[in-house]
């Protein structure tokens, strides 16, 4: 069997319409502390066959960084002198040193490391640190940002900075500008390396749409939008930047999950790109059920289209277990995957197709992440492990298609794996959203055909437009984002509607509002898995164990007008086939917190409001967790099944979901709140109410031998 890996390279766009610069630095970080080194590993390996997938928008990054202006407002940042630093700028760079960053990284110096751990104590509110800071801790920060998201490789070409930054030592007004200098010309090698090696057919490159195209773009009557026109100017503009950076249109387009399905595959053609891979998710649902592994193994016809699809439950594996794991651990893990699909799918020619994110999935240490891609690389050139089995030989996608068992797919079915499939997109799901993109949409389609407007400007409103149609924006939507990127993003939202409107010359809505969303609307994202059963410890750091569950986020914001101290951040839940889990995450350790408030739930079905279940969680004076609950339904026909409550770092609750009244395809509804002991009032906003659909099919790890029915719930009392 034929193993295809592909690496994928891919952050947003980040770039601001009106500073005509780049307002996240993401591109650039991510770009040397994983794409590079990647590049500079693999060439250890000449014999193992490289297929990557590199965004349209990180080669943009890329290419800026060939011109001579730093086209950064992060970069501009470092350069500038600390005294002259504007309080925004102040805010930008805090938030890049302590929201952003993990503790891990500032470790190595104690200079950072010391201000993270103070602004730990400030609860992590950006302004109550901004407050206590010196000119010189503000000076040190513009070095020891850069420092620490490099690679190790990088640091060391900045060896007298990176040794005072290990000693405790301040730093000069230069010093910061001399690494900026550094990360331009490594980010100018990136480039150089990727043109000379794709150029030369030593890498695979895969052609993509330039923005991460927003799936109802393509759906038309799901989200009462449809322009096609724009997933057709997509889809032919991001294999346009591979040709200028390579010099030959990609043969294969790569579309990341979500942004496939039938109208997709009619839109191939246009696009002189025959042959696309996507997530086997979109094959599950054109199946309607999980594909085997010889499904799996094979090309796949559509109109035409040559179909690959990628193992979704291997790169599951990668992107939410294996970053617990040691780089040994994990190469174990998959290693036994491929060779059980090899031994289940005999075919020579079959293959198996995975992506890795290099930014996010492996190990999460970064020495072991490198040891990982090394355990792969060498596999790749046919270096096996010790006692492996089956025959395995690594191939690229070029390579591997000709010659693959073939396969028809009458229809293709679009996938998404948040919540309810694509009803996330829904008008109902983000609101705001969508009538922010409505109103810039019409306002483009409209004037452009009753105005007359110089070219460059309609030009600039459509690029516009079309960023606004990315799908990267609903990680913003969703809460899922540190404060610092989701402030960032929040800010580029704004600036590329004001520059539709600026462009068109329209009046900016009345009803748009300064966030995405405001604090009072539930923030919704991925939905809950079939089977989750997670382990109930109160530790924060196990959450990988929730693997496949939903969370939705209430909006953290510094200036909010309640005290940030009470403020809910999130609630993760989910269900199995016997109980409904919940696990609370607040500002300040679950523990310490609820030694003065409680924590309150009220949860109901949907379309059985009568039928009320309430809990209640505090901590005593001497640590003891207090759980006091109230089933809707008492379970009298089967052995009681007591709630659990365990609260540490979180507040972890496990239900019984035959005592919530219950039933198979019914929706859970479910809102948690804060009280002060003894006090008749909240004490902070309410999360308000969510709900999930307790036999959600959607799933990260699904189990195809597990079919669940009535019985398996237990009989539930009228």
């Amino acid at each position: 069997m034929k193993l295809c890996v592909i690496w994928s390279m891919h952050r947003p766009n980040g770039w601001h319409p009106t500073q005509r610069q780049f307002a996240l630095p993401w591109n650039r970080i991510h770009a040397l502390r994983y794409h590079l080194p990647f590049l500079r590993l693999a060439e250890e390996f000449p014999a193992a066959p490289l297929t990557i997938a590199i965004s349209p928008d990180l080669l943009r990054r890329l290419e800026q960084s060939t011109m001579q202006a730093t086209r950064e407002s992060m970069l501009d940042i470092h350069r500038k002198p600390a005294a002259d630093l504007r309080s925004a700028e102040i805010a930008d760079l805090v938030g890049l040193a302590f929201s952003a960053t993990p503790e891990a990284i500032t470790k190595p110096f104690p200079q950072w490391h010391s201000l993270w751990l103070r602004w730990k104590s400030h609860r992590g509110i950006d302004s109550r640190l901004i407050e206590t800071l010196s000119k010189e801790d503000l000076q040190n920060l513009q070095v020891l940002v850069q420092l620490g998201w490099l690679d190790e490789s990088l640091q060391a070409r900045a060896p007298e900075l990176f040794r005072k930054a290990r000693a405790g030592e301040s730093f000069q007004p230069e010093d910061a500008g001399s690494l900026v200098d550094l990360q331009l010309e490594a980010m100018r090698e990136c480039l150089q390396l990727l043109r000379k090696r794709c150029g030369a057919g030593e890498i695979e490159y895969l052609g993509a749409p330039l923005h991460r195209t927003v799936v109802p773009l393509l759906r038309g009557k799901e989200a009462n939008f449809s322009y096609p026109e724009d997933a057709r100017v997509q889809l032919v503009r991001g294999p346009r930047v591979h040709y200028k950076n390579f010099g030959a249109w990609p043969s294969i387009l790569y579309l990341p999950e979500g942004a496939f399905c039938a109208q997709t595959s009619a839109l191939l053609p246009e696009v002189c790109i025959r042959t696309a891979v996507a997530s086997s998710r979109v094959l599950a649902e054109s199946l309607g059920r999980l594909p085997s592994p010889k499904e799996l193994g094979a090309c796949w016809r559509n109109l035409g289209n040559k179909l690959v699809f990628t193992h979704a439950e291997i790169e599951g594996q990668l992107r939410y277990v294996y970053p617990y794991l040691s780089a040994e651990e994990a190469l174990s893990d998959l290693w036994g995957q491929v060779e059980a699909m090899a031994r289940e799918c005999p075919e020579e020619d079959a293959a198996l197709t995975f992506e890795i994110d290099l930014s996010t999935d492996g190990p999460g240490d970064v020495a072991e992440r490198k040891a990982f891609w090394r355990g792969v690389l060498s596999r790749l050139s046919g270096v096996h492990t010790v006692g492996a089995s089956v025959a395995v030989r690594g191939s690229t996608l070029k390579d591997a298609i000709p010659a693959m068992p073939n396969r028809t797919l009458d229809t293709v079915c679009g996938f998404s794996r948040r919540a309810r499939g694509f009803a996330a997109w829904s008008e109902e799901a983000n609101p705001l959203y969508w009538k922010t993109l409505k109103y810039a949409r019409e306002q483009f389609q409209n004037v452009r055909a009753w105005k007359t407007l110089p070219p460059e400007r309609l030009t600039d409103a459509r690029a516009s437009v079309m960023v606004l149609e990315s799908a990267d924006w609903m990680a913003a939507m969703e809460r899922g984002l540190d404060a610092f990127t989701q402030r960032k993003t929040e800010e580029l939202f704004r600036a590329h509607l004001d520059c539709v409107c600026r462009c068109l010359e329209v009046p900016r809505p009345p009803w748009f509002q300064d966030a995405l969303l405001p604090c009072e609307v539930r923030v919704t994202s991925i939905g809950p898995s079939q089977e989750i059963s997670p382990a109930l410890d109160g530790k924060a750091s196990s959450y990988h164990s929730w693997s496949g569950s939903g969370f939705f986020r209430n909006r953290e914001e510094n200036g909010c007008s309640t005290d940030a101290l009470r403020r809910l951040s999130g609630v993760y839940f989910g269900a199995d086939s016997v109980h409904a889990y919940f696990r609370v995450a607040l500002p300040a350790p679950a523990r310490e917190m609820l030694r003065h408030f409680e924590l309150q739930g009220v949860m109901h079905a949907r379309d059985g409001e009568q039928m009320v279940s309430w809990f209640r969680i505090s901590v005593s004076a001497e640590g003891e967790t207090r759980l006091e609950s109230r089933l809707a339904v008492p379970s009298s026909f089967r052995e009681p099944e007591s709630a659990l409550a365990v609260v540490d770092d979180v507040a972890d609750l496990r239900l019984p979901l035959s005592g919530l009244g219950m039933r198979l395809g019914e929706v859970l509804r479910f809102q948690v709140s804060l009280w002060e002991h003894d006090n008749a009032v909240a004490s902070a906003p309410t999360l308000g109410w969510e709900e999930f659909m307790v036999d959600d099919r959607i799933t990260y790890i699904s189990d195809a031998s597990r079919n669940l029915n009535l019985a398996e719930w237990g009989v539930v009392a009228p």
